[in-house]
């Protein structure tokens, strides 16, 4: 949660303003002290612009993802075909 939220540029006071949390709370929760609430994950997706999944596992299972992904690796070994 701390990395996305510093990679949008909010401050702990922001967040914690628009989620109704005291400055506390919040860090509490960024850092793992206080177990959130399924309600609170998906706040925190949306304020975050994030799959739930992103915020519970680290990353994505969506299958636009999924998908994505394996063009990547199917790019990656045709050029490592042809170096």
């Amino acid at each position: 949660m701390r990395a996305r939220r510093m990679e949008l540029g909010l401050s702990v006071q922001s967040v914690a303003a628009d989620m109704n949390f005291s400055v506390d709370h919040y860090r509490m929760l960024e850092t793992g002290v206080r177990k959130q609430t399924l309600t609170s994950v998906v706040a925190f997706s949306e304020l975050y612009h994030v799959s739930t999944d992103y915020l519970i596992y680290g990353y994505s299972n969506s299958p636009e993802l999924q998908s994505a992904l394996e063009t990547v690796i199917t790019m990656l070994s045709d050029i490592k075909g042809y170096v």
